[in-house]
């Protein structure tokens, strides 16, 4: 009954807010309590939509039927416009409606379990995005409909599990194609009953229906631009942000570099050159704060320091300070000490001393971000090794090339990110008590998906990591250390030149084979 009745008293007394596209809404008869005006307006626009969706598979359902009669008669070739339209409509589901001229349209699967396995990303390996969960969620419901509309007729029902793997495709004129491998539980109930476990494949095309457009009302008067409540709500809180100076104002607001560091002399000192020609000579407005942690072997902070405080001299309207960290090195604490030192209102960037910033990221880190509202999580993009893709001694004029070749857009690395102080300590700041590098990003990004605060995340190209050798210390937590070594293998090359490397040592060790077969 408590499946009939669902979220009735007796497992609670809260009003049912959860996802409706379950399983367990479309068997119900009832979902109890619904008192608020709010969710029952949610629940009619979700019957709604599903009455919509019905209606749009019986248009199909007659233009297949239209389209088998055309070609009963022998009328497939007539010039009506609406003939192209039938056609492509009216054709049946089918994994073969689309073939490739050459091998360079042919559209590649996706294949996808636990995560999502893409081809032609640099790292295949890929989080399960809320989209496609949705999409393979509602294939398999529409399914498991299929398979149990004459279930009574038959005797036995089955229920789904889980799928074991999946593959899937977008054919932009037709529509989605699944295969996949479900594992289910079949019940029959009719003589004696008995349950088992069963693996089946199913092979699905999600046919496209026709193409509808549709008037959007916010749009109407092009001449006015329009704000989205929330960005109105955040002109109308404060006078700063009016809608004729908020872009002027954003442009000029002061950028907070916040740098934790524990030697690398040489890189710092290239930062600083690379900080002065792109912040420091145009007359930027920024601050820069450096978090310097003493090594116990050749330590150069004395170093350091002087470099630092020569740029500051030579530039006093600036202030480029430098604050000494106290026992091992610690990225979080270093920030979260670098952070204490701003007010709340300060805007801060994140930045690692192997970054090299091109003019154009300054200014989307200032329009990108929005106190209380939104934060910038730039993914930068990373060089391979400069020796293996481009051999020792053949190295370009500029290695600050953006190409598949020469590197790739880091996805998985969520250290450099420009924020509101207040923002952060609203989401409860950075955890100190990591050491080393190393996860203490992955941590407060997740904090800011926990929150009610955007994430924009997108490549940049102002911001190029430059290639450095990666050591992983064997002291690190496992979670450190295994982050380190995917660095470390994803930053030496490409996949392509990976290949091509294992096929050249392949066909070396085949040569060598045949030489001492032949003696």
């Amino acid at each position: 009954m408590q499946t009939l009745f669902y979220q009735n008293y007796s497992s609670g007394t809260l009003p049912f807010t959860g996802n409706l596209h379950t399983p367990e809404v479309w068997r119900a008869i009832t979902l109890h309590p619904i008192k608020r005006t709010l969710h029952m307006y949610r629940l009619h626009a979700y019957l709604e939509s599903q009455y919509i969706a019905e209606k749009r598979l019986q248009i199909l359902s007659y233009y297949r039927e239209i389209q088998d009669m055309k070609e009963l008669l022998h009328e497939d070739k007539s010039e009506n416009p609406g003939t192209h339209e039938t056609r492509h409509l009216g054709s049946h589901p089918s994994l073969m409606k689309y073939r490739a001229d050459s091998f360079q349209d042919v559209i590649p699967w996706k294949c996808f379990s636990r995560y999502l396995y893409l081809h032609n990303m640099d790292s295949p390996k890929q989080g399960f995005t809320k989209p496609i969960q949705a999409a393979v969620t509602d294939v398999v419901l529409q399914v498991m409909q299929l398979i149990n509309s004459n279930s009574k007729r038959v005797g036995r029902t089955i229920e789904f599990k889980e799928i074991m793997y999946g593959y899937s495709r977008l054919i932009p004129p037709y529509g989605v194609d699944y295969i996949l491998d479900l594992l289910l539980v079949y019940k029959k109930h009719q003589g004696s009953s008995r349950t088992l476990s069963v693996r089946r494949h199913t092979y699905l095309h999600q046919s496209f229906g026709r193409i509808e457009l549709i008037e959007d009302e916010y749009l109407q008067n092009s001449e006015e631009l329009k704000l989205s409540d929330e960005s109105r709500s955040i002109f109308s809180q404060n006078s700063y942000y009016s809608k004729d100076s908020w872009f002027i104002n954003k442009s000029k607001e002061t950028i907070h570099f916040i740098m934790p560091l524990a030697g690398r002399l040489e890189i710092f000192q290239r930062f600083m050159k690379n900080f002065e020609k792109n912040c420091l000579v145009p007359g930027d407005s920024v601050k820069l704060l450096v978090v310097l942690f003493k090594q116990d072997n050749d330590d150069q902070s004395e170093a350091i320091e002087e470099t630092l405080m020569k740029y500051a001299k030579q530039y006093p309207n600036y202030d480029l300070r430098l604050l000494h960290g106290v026992g091992d090195f610690k990225r979080g604490a270093a920030l979260d000490l670098g952070a204490s030192q701003f007010p709340k209102s300060a805007l801060m960037f994140f930045v690692d001393v192997d970054m090299y910033l091109s003019p154009g990221f300054l200014s989307r880190c200032r329009l990108n971000t929005a106190l209380g509202s939104q934060v910038y999580f730039p993914s930068v993009f990373s060089q391979y090794n400069p020796d293996f893709v481009y051999g020792p001694e053949s190295h370009p004029s500029s290695q600050l090339v953006i190409n598949k070749e020469a590197g790739f857009f880091r996805n998985y690395g969520y250290g450099i990110v420009c924020l509101y102080n207040e923002d952060l300590q609203r989401v409860g700041g950075l955890d100190s008590s990591i050491v080393g590098w190393g996860f203490e990003d992955v941590d407060l990004y997740q904090k800011f998906v926990s929150s009610n605060i955007t994430i924009l995340r997108t490549p940049d190209p102002g911001l190029v990591h430059i290639y450095h050798p990666v050591e992983c210390d064997v002291m690190l937590e496992p979670k450190q250390y295994q982050m380190c070594m995917g660095t470390k293998g994803n930053t030496y090359g490409s996949n392509m030149q990976l290949a091509k490397q294992l096929q050249e040592v392949r066909a070396k060790l085949d040569d060598g084979a045949r030489e001492l077969l032949g003696k």
